[in-house]
């Protein structure tokens, strides 16, 4: 064996100092134990190790002795356990991370551990033991108070300006310089040497990346590769089923899943010059790779779900047009067919297809406009699979989709994409429970008839059609359930309904072929009663002007009439159907109306959230570059 590699050879210490080291190790060994654990949080470890260490240990000569020896020792086992020693001071005293990055030690260490990759083989378990402990170590110095362990996955985006405290101890230079060599060890790990190496240190190795991408702006940018991407999707790829059965490979996944959505947040939020790869190229890739897991629905469940937390970003709409432009609409249809082709869809990836798919199109007119061109709602519920019973989180994702976003009793609730509710009341008789479909309905009666924004998309996406036809085939309907879709019925018709819909109503009252009543015809004559009256709270025509772009606009008149003139509408102001808490009220404003002269001079009227403005201008200048 080279002579660079030895398990137990001489040492240029001697036994006295080795035993001082050893010692030091073993007394603080459950401390750095409790510091490298998966959940510990920031500074959680660092306190109880400063309040029981002696640190009378902790001279110069002490920290140089280790640093001597890690550079001379070509033992693999007595390597080991400096590096340890070296952790446990990095740990209390992060300060010294500059003087050991200086003194390439650090760069020494990196460079054995990948040295030490070629004999793998012969000497694994101490080799092993080595790679474990210099990740622990890169790790703690890359990022000290543990951020990239103790922030869920998800929360990158809206905390992504906040950096570790020892930003400063590392040189730029020397950190980028780090972070290279440490790609080679990265590789080996999980490319090269894969099979030998076992799960519990490829979690380290995936932590010390973490730890990289959640440094400095440098060090982050610099540990987003396509060397790295490109590792993360191999070793994706490699996964199966039956691998979410253990719970050490489950903690691998979350880990690797952590880094593509933070290498998506630091390259989406980077300038081109900054970034080596591009979030489009990640998340194609990322969606190739879901889709090439075929046999494996479970893992595609998981893996879709990712886009939640992705879409978490600060700059979420440029995010959402990004992966769009990846061909989501085109690659889920096709993940969902090939399950139900299979056997293997499940209601989990139906419903985790329907968070991603309302999480890329909230708050997005583009996003929402590629969905119905490419994809589709009838296009998405016809791959569901057929005479099963919706699951709850099912139906709740869909009226997720419907609002985008959640059901808050407390706040009104605007319809936005109104095909959605059509497909509710189409799963209604597909509901097994009586309580199930009960609720539902309920829950489509309060909603659609909560406010005028709300009748006016339900009555013009052919929602009345839709309880109509649920009516004439009622056998599946509970009585309470078709109590309350006659109810919607009686809402939505008092707002607005065509003859077509009225004519379909009436024949609702036929008897059977038997002279036999239908059970709801006294309800119903009910209904058409409240339909035929007048409400005088609402107007019987107006103008829909709730989208941002919506207006009137007049012809201009060269001459008016007399040496002034007048005119008056009425405006209903409700709620806008947009989250008002993400826009500072004084952000929210719409014009009521602008009245200008050839000139440019007039005058203009806006209203916000809390007071009515006019405003005069004296001349608008129009210039064309």
């Amino acid at each position: 064996m080279s002579e660079i590699c030895t398990v137990a050879g001489s040492s240029s210490c001697d036994d006295d100092e080795w035993d001082r080291v050893d010692q030091f190790v073993k007394e603080n060994d459950q401390l750095l134990a409790l510091h490298h654990t998966h959940d510990s949080g920031p500074g959680d470890s660092g306190q109880n190790w400063s309040r029981s260490h002696n640190s009378s240990k902790l001279t110069e000569e002490f920290i140089g002795l280790i640093i001597q020896q890690l550079i001379d020792s070509k033992d693999v086992a007595r390597l080991s356990t400096l590096v340890q020693a070296l952790n446990i001071l990095v740990i209390e005293h992060p300060v010294i991370i500059g003087a050991i990055g200086e003194s390439d030690v650090i760069s020494n260490i990196v460079e054995k551990a990948i040295l030490f990759t070629h004999h793998l083989p012969e000497v694994a378990s101490e080799v092993i033991r080595f790679t474990q402990h210099t990740a622990l170590l890169l790790e703690c110095v890359f990022d000290h108070s543990h951020l990239w362990r103790a922030r869920p996955i998800g929360k990158e985006g809206k905390d992504s300006s906040v950096y570790n405290d020892h930003d400063d101890f590392l040189t730029p230079i020397i950190a980028v310089k780090l972070v290279e060599e440490i790609f080679v060890l990265i590789y080996s790990v999980f490319h090269i040497h894969s099979d030998l190496y076992p799960t519990d240190v490829k979690i380290s190795i995936m932590n010390l990346h973490g730890a990289m991408l959640s440094s400095n702006k440098v060090i982050a940018l610099a540990a987003c590769t396509p060397v790295i991407h490109d590792i993360i999707i191999e070793t994706l790829t490699s996964f199966n089923d039956s691998f979410l059965n253990d719970p050490i490979l489950n903690v691998l996944l979350d880990g690797l899943l952590k880094c593509i959505v933070k290498m998506i947040y630091l390259v989406h939020l980077s300038s081109p010059d900054q970034r080596q790869v591009d979030a489009m190229t990640i998340i194609n890739d990322y969606l190739v790779m879901i889709q090439n897991h075929e046999s494996n629905s479970l893992l595609q469940t998981r893996l879709i779900g990712t886009f939640e937390q992705i879409l978490q970003c600060d700059d979420k709409p440029a995010l959402q047009v990004i992966i769009v432009g990846a061909d989501v609409f085109k690659i889920l249809p096709k993940i969902l067919q090939t399950a139900l082709d299979r056997g293997r869809l499940g209601q989990g990836l139906v419903v985790e297809s329907v968070k991603t798919i309302s999480a890329i199109i909230t708050n997005s007119p583009t996003a929402r406009e590629a969905f119905r061109c490419e994809m589709g709602y009838s296009k998405l519920f016809t791959l569901f699979p057929d005479k099963r019973d919706p699951s709850a989180d099912l139906v709740q994702s869909v009226f997720h989709m419907a609002l985008e976003g959640p059901m808050k009793s407390a706040n009104p609730a605007y319809i936005i994409n109104a095909h959605a509710i059509r497909i509710l009341i189409e799963w209604i008789p597909l509901l097994r429970s009586d309580h199930q479909q009960v609720d539902v309905t309920q829950q489509l009666r309060e909603l659609c008839g909560q406010n005028s924004h709300n009748k006016m998309e339900c009555c013009s996406s052919g929602i009345i059609t839709s309880i109509l036809t649920m009516l004439e085939g009622d056998s599946k309907l509970v009585s309470q359930a078709t109590e309350n879709l006659i109810g919607l019925l009686e809402v939505l018709g008092s707002h607005s309904i065509s003859a077509k819909e009225l004519k379909r109503i009436f024949s609702l009252l036929r008897p059977s072929p038997d002279s036999i009543e239908v059970s709801y015809t006294k309800r119903l004559i009910q209904a058409i009663s409240t339909m035929s009256g007048q409400d005088y709270s609402n107007p019987r025509h107006y103008f829909d002007l709730s989208h941002q772009n919506s207006g009137i606009s007049l012809p201009g008149v060269r001459q008016w009439p007399g040496s002034g003139f007048t005119f008056h509408a009425w405006i209903r102001c409700d709620y806008p159907p947009i989250d008002e808490s993400k826009i500072p009220t004084w952000h929210y404003r719409r014009q009521l109306y602008r009245s200008v002269v050839l000139s440019g001079g007039g005058a203009m009227r806006r209203i916000t959230s809390i007071v009515l403005l006019l405003l005069y201008c004296v001349i608008y200048i129009y210039i064309i570059i």
